[in-house]
């Protein structure tokens, strides 16, 4: 059997179809994100930093070298925060509206190269729909502080300006993409310095270009291997441009410690990372499992695969950034966003793939038809895990910035406010600053509990403690600062200590309704007793997710 890899013909689309597969896409990211716009708050991860930067960089202290010590060098990072507390201060809602302009623009961005290259509408309107119905772009709007958003926009930009580029053009019109797209490839690079990655990306995608015009001919897809040398040139510019202006900026802030404290290579860290990225990844687009069977049916039925350069070139995309993070120290689901960039030109080339062949034949026709209603099904399941997804994050924020204002209105002037939160981690870090800056308490004193300093035999000092708790966190679940067991854990021992000097003022409750869909485990409904099934509220969690901090006043010690 021979493969026809060659692209059908070009299909003209009605306009209102364009506009509808470019529309829809766009109407669904900010539904998205109209809960987060009406209901914003800052957060305890990154927040009080950047707040810290931005204010600086406006008084003409820019402090983007904190992230020296770190091996990272991200100045446009810091800028997009700052250009926007410009212009909206201490307002969080313009920080989101911020990040739904990003959404949007990526969304197009993304929908248009994808409708230039297979000149269908269809793919285009698929592919945006399965990327803001991704798991990691909740995750990633919703919260502050995080460079994912912005680089995925720089990426989609520096990739969409190639492919929308007129080809073939003039030299003029080529050199002018080609270096729009490295300045992108240069911006996305100081936004997160992952996006280094790209120059393993781009020489493969080189590679399957070249493979396909010696195994069929440069007439079969005339601009894959223009475009992939293009788009590897610029990355090399970007990239290279990135390096030195990183190098001239601190020589040494590449080649620390820093950057290498971020890996562990080690097996079992590679081995527990595999399974929490493929938990994310199989949650989130099992939908792929389905499309791939009828598109390989189909290909082999029809001898026709439509557009597989760009299917190759998606699974390198995705293979890239799943690799890149199983030796990382965190595993956070916005990590992903890039990742999802290359799932959902996937998802939308399978399905046209599916569309285009569902017509072959009545036994085909069935087939095929049901894997397409099955992975449409699996979509629609991510829904509600999404809306939990946003809720948790909404009901978290609300709970802190409860907190926040009930310390600032309520704490007595130069009090003491200890902090029960017993490891090194953001939140404990965040909460000084937000009461010095945001809430405008720069009188209090913001120590950790149990802490040497915390003098807590001094009597004559008013204080407060405050403790967070969390309850009922769904698997997998978004980035939450405090761990269940562990906030439980603190709280009693906090008990054991100063119970008897406690006085509770206020429990900043905020709870969500879960409705979460473990699609994978569906078939747990059938056998329930092998090992995949056992853990536990599993596959539909119902429960009550609660977030939120306990305020106390502590009085002097007996004697």
């Amino acid at each position: 059997m021979r493969l026809h890899t060659q692209s059908p013909r070009p299909v003209r689309a009605a306009s209102w179809t364009v506009w509808l597969a470019l529309g829809l896409p766009v109407l669904v990211a900010v539904a998205l994100m109209v809960p987060r716009v009406c209901s914003a708050q800052f957060g305890l991860f990154d927040d009080a930093n950047s707040i810290s930067v931005a204010r600086q960089t406006w008084t003409g202290q820019w402090d983007w070298e904190q992230d020296i010590g770190f091996g990272r060098f991200r100045p446009v990072y810091w800028l997009v925060f700052s250009l926007i507390y410009r212009w909206a201060g201490y307002h969080a809602s313009w920080y989101f509206v911020g990040n739904l302009l990003l959404l949007l623009c990526t969304t197009l961005l993304l929908g248009g190269a994808v409708l230039r290259l297979t000149r269908r509408p269809l793919a285009a309107g698929i592919v945006g729909l399965a990327f803001v119905l991704g798991g990691p772009v909740v995750e990633a709007a919703y919260t502050l502080s995080k460079p994912e958003l912005a680089q995925c926009f720089f990426l989609t930009a520096s990739a969409a300006t190639l492919a929308l580029a007129p080809r073939p053009g003039t030299r003029f019109m080529r050199v002018g993409a080609l270096l729009m797209s490295s300045v992108l490839v240069f911006l996305a690079a100081l936004t997160k310095e992952t996006t280094g990655l790209l120059l393993g990306i781009a020489p493969a995608w080189v590679a399957i270009a070249w493979a396909s015009d010696r195994v069929r001919g440069a007439e079969a897809h005339p601009h894959a291997s223009p475009l992939a040398r293009d788009f590897l040139l610029a990355c090399a510019l970007g990239i290279t441009a990135y390096l030195g202006t990183a190098f001239a900026a601190s020589p040494g802030i590449l080649s620390g410690a820093g950057p290498r404290a971020n890996f562990t290579f080690t097996w079992a860290t590679i081995e527990t990372n595999t399974k929490v990225w493929l938990d994310l990844i199989v949650r989130d687009w099992l939908q792929l499992l389905p499309l791939v069977v009828a598109a390989a049916y189909c290909a082999v039925s029809t001898r026709r695969l439509a557009h597989s350069l760009m299917m190759l070139g998606s699974l390198v995309w995705m293979g890239a950034w799943f690799a890149l993070y199983l030796p990382y120290r965190f595993t956070p689901e916005y990590y992903l966003l890039p990742f999802s960039l290359g799932a959902a030109v996937f998802t939308g080339l399978l399905a046209l793939q599916v569309v285009d062949a569902s017509r072959a034949g009545p036994v085909a026709s069935f087939l095929v038809k049901g894997c397409g209603a099955l992975a449409a099904v699996l979509i629609l399941l991510t829904i509600p895990n999404n809306l939990t997804n946003g809720g948790i994050q909404l009901s978290v924020d609300k709970a802190n910035t409860a907190m926040l204002e009930f310390v600032a209105e309520n704490a007595p002037a130069d009090g003491l406010v200890l902090v029960n939160i017993r490891a090194d981690i953001e939140y404990l870090w965040n909460v000084a600053p937000m009461l010095h800056s945001v809430y405008n308490r720069p009188d209090l004193t913001v120590e950790a509990y149990p802490d040497p300093g915390s003098a807590l035999a001094v009597g004559s000092r008013p204080t407060m403690v405050i403790s967070p708790f969390i309850e009922n966190v769904p698997l997998p679940s978004v980035r939450l600062g405090i761990p269940e067991e562990v906030s439980r854990a603190w709280e009693a021992a906090l008990q054991e200590e100063l119970g008897g000097r406690l006085s509770l003022q206020r429990e900043t409750r905020f709870c969500q309704h879960l409705l979460v869909v473990d699609a994978p485990r569906l078939i747990c409904l059938a056998v329930p007793q092998i090992g995949y099934c056992q853990r536990p509220h599993t596959p539909f969690d119902t429960r009550r997710f609660a977030a939120g901090w306990r305020i106390y006043s502590l009085s002097a010690p007996s004697g």
